[in-house]
């Protein structure tokens, strides 16, 4: 149902975006940006991609299956060397393959070592052993723990330390990795000590070179953390947002008695204090006028007396001719009298609102008695559903449904009978009141309780009042604490519903 009091404050088929949301999403956007411009500032102008995918826990996986196919090959003839690394391999779904210090390959994958990937292996000189350089990432025995029994020129090669130098790269589209074992007896002299050498289709293809979960982890924290620190400001800031919307559509149905919390020491305190004295400016216009309308009614009322009366000892000395011109003078100031009466009833309804003490109110008979005044011999439809008690002013309550009986017999009561209704939701009582005329049009449902406003313009005494009608209802539910809208049926009419606050149960 469209609200009669006020245009609608949005357009309701556009998609609405809660603010926290917005603020949650331009977060997230930055974390994302932010972490893709350090990975690539890493990657690309520090150039750190070498070594940069081998962490610890890589190091520790990768050394596992060095020395896992170390004592293996070791206790295999060369003819299965093959079969163990293909099966190593679609374990761990990388191709592997095992080299010499001199590029020559001995097992595994049948595939031709990338230029980046050969330069890492040793340039012919001395062995390795003799005069190791220092490895970037080595894995040795612990140094705290018992001593290691002392080398013995490879006569005894499983006792020597197991050093594993490690590197992790990128090259031709594909991840490699580098685990350079040391000696086996079975592969030849110590010169001809072999490499291990993977090859995956990406970071994440296997779980040797990439754990995600840690990633998932760490990802999940910085969320977490972000979260607890901007939950707050946004709390805080869509709160205050909140409080101001809904104080800006109270001020739209014309309650100026709505204020916001001004104490925020930045932008949305200053917007605060402007919506606060501007329902304050509006309240101070709209009781003026509102007072002026009165005064200038109370004003006009004894002059109108006096000419009525005037037209009445006039009417008895002039001519009989003259009678019909004395009728319509007459009718004139009676209209008069009525816009006045009009004018006093809004300007009493409105200011009736600060004072007005609200009471429990029993809804029949109020219904009943608006009934009798305004429309005794008309069809009117009660059905209250036992819902007997509002909370409301029973003067201007009474004053509201005599208006809407008055209008509904005036412009519908020879269509059909005229129904009232009741029912109650969870804090309110809805009472419509419904004809079956011919409604208004659709652009003039959000005028039609203003004042003076009528969707026929002629105003003359044969189509209606003046056009306060409406406005001394909105002026009185006002007062009653509730609301007042109004609508077109479906099937033709117009049905104007007033909801009030329901009785506590």
């Amino acid at each position: 149902m469209k609200s009669a009091t006020s245009k609608p404050l949005h357009h309701s088929s556009r998609w609405f975006v809660p603010l926290y949301l917005k603020v949650l999403l331009v977060f997230l956007l930055n974390v994302l940006v932010v972490t893709v411009g350090i990975f690539w500032l890493l990657r690309s102008v520090f150039e750190l991609d070498r070594h940069l995918l081998v962490d610890r826990a890589a190091r520790e996986r990768l050394q596992t299956l060095g020395e896992t196919i170390r004592r293996e090959v070791s206790a295999l003839p060369e003819a299965k060397w093959d079969a163990l690394l293909k099966q190593h391999g679609e374990a761990q779904h990388a191709e592997l393959a095992l080299f010499t210090h001199e590029s020559i390959r001995r097992a595994g994958a049948a595939w031709k070592l990338p230029e980046k990937i050969a330069d890492t292996f040793p340039k012919p000189g001395p062995h390795p052993r003799a005069a190791p350089p220092p490895p970037r990432f080595e894995e040795e025995g612990d140094d705290d723990g018992p001593p290691r029994p002392p080398r013995n020129n490879g006569t005894n090669l499983e006792q020597a330390p197991r050093i594993y130098n490690l590197e992790a790269m990128q090259a031709e589209d594909a991840c490699w990795f580098i685990v350079r074992l040391p000696p086996i007896r079975r592969a030849g002299p110590p010169e001809q000590a072999l490499v291990l050498v993977g090859r995956v289709a990406s970071l994440g293809a296997s779980p040797l070179l990439f754990n995600p979960m840690p990633w998932y982890l760490a990802g999940l924290g910085v969320l977490l953390v972000s979260a607890l620190l901007w939950f707050p400001f946004i709390r805080s800031l869509t709160n205050a947002l909140a409080q101001m919307k809904n104080a800006t559509a109270q001020i739209a149905h014309g309650n100026f008695t709505t204020f916001v919390n001004e104490a925020r020491s930045d932008e949305l305190g200053q917007l605060g204090a402007s919506i606060n004295l501007m329902s304050e400016r509006l309240a101070g216009f709209v009781n003026g006028q509102k007072r002026f309308l009165g005064d200038i009614a109370h004003e006009l009322c004894s002059p109108l007396a006096r000419l009525e009366m005037a037209l009445g000892i006039l009417e008895q000395k002039v001519p009989d001719a003259l009678h019909p011109r004395l009728t319509d003078a007459r009718e004139e100031v009676r209209e008069m009298s009525e816009l006045v009466s009009e004018l006093l009833s809004y300007a009493k309804a409105g200011f009736s609102g600060v004072n007005a003490l609200r009471e429990v109110v029993s809804l029949g008979s109020v219904v009943e008695s608006a009934i009798a005044r305004e429309a005794p011999g008309a069809a009117v439809h009660v059905d209250l559903l036992e819902l007997t008690e509002v909370v409301a002013v029973p003067s201007l309550l009474g004053r509201a449904l005599g208006n809407l009986l008055r209008n509904a017999v005036r412009y519908a009561g020879k269509c059909g009978a005229i129904e009232i209704t009741a029912h109650r939701t969870a804090e309110t009582v809805e009472i419509s009141v419904a004809d079956q005329g011919p409604g208004v049009p659709e652009a003039d449902l959000p005028r039609l309780f203003d004042p003076f406003f009528r969707s026929d313009p002629s105003r003359t005494r044969e189509t209606g009042g003046v056009g306060l009608g409406l406005a001394i209802v909105k002026a009185c539910i006002d007062a009653c604490g509730g609301r007042v809208s109004a609508a077109n049926q479906p099937d033709g009419g117009l049905v104007v519903t007033i909801s009030l606050q329901a009785v506590p149960e």
